[in-house]
């Protein structure tokens, strides 16, 4: 069975300067087809309405793929022949979303990390900083790295008129386990009890995170 659970951590520095927590996560589960479809975005530290921004980024992505139904997600997750399709929607609604906030793309500048599973089959969409991991046989492996965030300070949005450019779609398999996550817990040792519900927990309540964080874990054992 696979199942998901998601995290938001307000990062200590936010909580110091008593500003809203800038990342959102979202997520539909269809338990009895084993469908989960997910998203999480960082709202732009300068931008005006940064929480708002990431805020719609992450449900918008959701809302585009829930309105499928069981069998076109299928397909979608099967074969890469689909990839213009997907790109397609999410730039679609991406631009409803900033067309309809009636604010300004650089108002609500965020990144977006997305991820469409069925079964064993998952893809993920991907602009900006953010990352995704997956587990396989107690190692874990990049699925989606981020795009110069991590190491320029410099990051894409999928609000921007050029968020084309950079959409990224990787393909992989569920495995043990698949965590998509904002660039908040980049600074975490990777290993494999990040994908134990409980210990991410635990580090996400226990620990200190000077930016904010937004987790997605989806596991096919009875490990969260």
């Amino acid at each position: 069975m696979i199942q998901g659970k998601m995290f938001i951590k307000t990062g200590s520095r936010h909580i110091r300067q008593q500003r809203f927590c800038q990342d959102s996560a979202a997520m539909s589960l269809r338990e009895k087809s084993e469908i989960v479809i997910a998203a999480v975005s960082d709202g732009c530290s300068g931008a005006r309405y940064s929480s708002t921004g990431s805020k719609l980024c992450a449900e918008g992505f959701v809302r585009a793929f829930d309105k499928m139904s069981d069998k076109a997600i299928k397909r979608l997750c099967s074969s890469g022949k689909y990839d213009t399709e997907i790109k397609k929607t999410v730039l679609f609604y991406l631009g409803e979303i900033v067309k309809n906030s009636g604010m300004e793309y650089y108002q609500i500048s965020s990144t977006l990390v997305g991820i469409l599973c069925c079964r064993k089959n998952a893809l993920v969409v991907h602009i900006g900083d953010g990352f995704s991991i997956k587990l396989k046989n107690g190692h874990t492996d990049i699925v989606s790295p981020p795009e110069n965030g991590a190491v320029k300070n410099i990051t894409f949005f999928a609000t921007s008129p050029d968020a084309e450019k950079h959409l990224r779609i990787s393909r992989t398999t569920v495995n043990d386990g698949i965590i998509i996550s904002t660039d908040g817990l980049s600074d975490t040792e990777i290993n494999s009890s990040l994908f134990q519900f409980d210990r991410l927990h635990k580090l996400l309540s226990k620990e200190t995170f000077s930016d904010d964080c937004g987790v997605i874990l989806i596991t096919r054992k009875n490990n969260i």
